[in-house]
């Protein structure tokens, strides 16, 4: 009956038993705790007390009799299968090394008895194999020996030829080199003859400048030495150059449109009168000259009166210098032949042939080196007997300009510019 039950135990829990990480766990929890079992069974005392001894110590708050035998069992039923399998790849691969050195051996083996059949069958007289492979060897080094007498040659050509070129290119480099040397020295010639030239041109401006500029020298110097004022040269002809609005001298000796024909064309030479007579006074003391600006201003205006080529005053005078121009009708025709003025005129029947009624609108007004004076005029006409009136007044609206031709202080007669014109209308007078 008991055997029975037993049996039955058994095979209800044999899965559970024989699972891996269990039946591990039983069997390291009875081989590290085997002193306890030891002592269970054949130890001193009675049954009651071996036994009351090992559940004093067999308890589930005694971690280490649990932990220990839990680990070594999951190390066993886990790490054990890759440990084997590690192991017959590690065995595996010394299998592979040990089968090629076997190989090896066998060909090395194989090798020597081929050697040694070939020397058997070269030491056989009878047998023609030696004389053949002794041919086979002479025509390989004739082959070799002309193969290196081929080589030697195509080095030796080679050789040559590098040689050729590197001659070659040092020829070419020479020839670039003398073309080169040959335009700079063109070039440094051209630019020589050019500067020359540049100082040749210079030397005759100055040359052709100087009479002119002793025209003003002479009356200016005259005037100084009447007034018993010593002034060096140079004084006297940046003071000249001072009045054109020229830099230095050079500049105005330089300057192309300095000639006599312009200065005669020329409305005025106007200064600005705030600045005018200080920089006059700081030219003195430049130069050392005893007299003051206002002193040499007053010998300039009248070495300028004294030469009659051109007038020296101040800007305010261009506005009474174009009141005066346009005083004169004749040099306002330029007006009837304007686009705005025969526009106006193709809109009547009248012929317009009067200018009249010439006036300043607008003090000059300096603009861009120009000075513009703003002015207006009247043309009237007489209109066709057998036309209808449509007008016979036109109102004109221009502008004189005055622009500096020589320096920045030499201004050239007025030009006409900016006109607008329109019919004057009866009905609003």
């Amino acid at each position: 009956m008991l055997k029975d039950l037993f049996a039955s135990w058994v095979n209800e829990n044999k899965v559970r038993i024989t699972s891996p990480v269990l039946g591990a766990f039983i069997g390291a929890w009875v081989l590290l705790n085997w002193q306890q079992f030891f002592l269970l069974f054949w130890g001193n005392g009675s049954i009651e007390e071996r036994l009351a001894s090992f559940n004093s110590i067999v308890t589930l708050s005694n971690c280490d009799i649990w932990l220990w035998p839990l680990l070594l069992a999951f190390v066993y039923a886990f790490g054990l299968p890759y440990l084997n399998a590690l192991t017959h790849r590690l065995a595996g691969h010394a299998e592979k090394i040990r089968h090629k050195v076997v190989i090896d051996i066998n060909i090395e083996k194989a090798k020597q008895k081929a050697q040694l059949n070939e020397e058997i069958y070269k030491a056989n007289p009878s047998n023609p194999y030696l004389g053949r492979k002794l041919e086979s060897e002479l025509k390989q080094q004739e082959a070799m020996a002309e193969k290196a007498k081929a080589d030697a040659e195509a080095a030796a050509a080679a050789a040559k030829q590098a040689i050729a070129n590197e001659e070659k290119e040092t020829a070419q480099a020479k020839l670039v080199n003398a073309q080169a040397e040959e335009t700079q020295r063109k070039e440094d010639r051209e630019k020589l003859a050019h500067e020359r030239a540049k100082a040749k041109h210079h030397q005759e401006l100055v040359n052709s400048r100087f009479p002119l500029i002793y025209q003003f020298l002479t009356p200016l110097s005259e005037s100084l030495t009447e007034a018993k004022c010593h002034a060096t040269l140079s004084l006297i002809t940046e003071a000249i150059s001072q009045c054109f609005g020229f830099e230095d001298v050079e500049d105005m000796f330089s300057d192309e449109k300095f000639t006599l024909s312009t200065l005669e064309n020329l409305a005025c030479v106007a200064y600005d009168e705030e600045s005018f007579i200080s920089e006059l006074d700081d030219l003195a003391q430049k130069h050392g000259a005893e007299l003051g600006g206002e002193e040499l201003f007053n010998h300039l205006i009248q070495a300028f009166e004294t030469a009659d080529i051109c007038k020296l005053t101040s800007k305010s005078y261009i506005d009474d210098y174009a009141a005066d121009y346009i005083d004169d009708s004749s040099n306002l025709y330029e007006l009837l032949d304007g686009d705005a003025v025969s526009s106006v005129m193709a809109d009547t029947n009248a012929y317009f042939d009067e200018i009249e009624d010439a006036h300043i609108k607008t003090a000059g007004l300096e603009k861009d080196g120009s000075i513009v004076v703003h002015a207006s005029a009247t043309i009237n006409g007489t209109n066709h007997e057998d036309k209808p009136f449509s007008g016979d007044s036109i109102n004109v609206n221009f502008e004189l300009t005055f622009s500096a031709v020589i320096g920045l202080n030499g201004y050239e007669k007025p030009t006409i510019e900016n006109i607008r014109a329109a019919l004057n209308d009866y009905s609003e007078n």
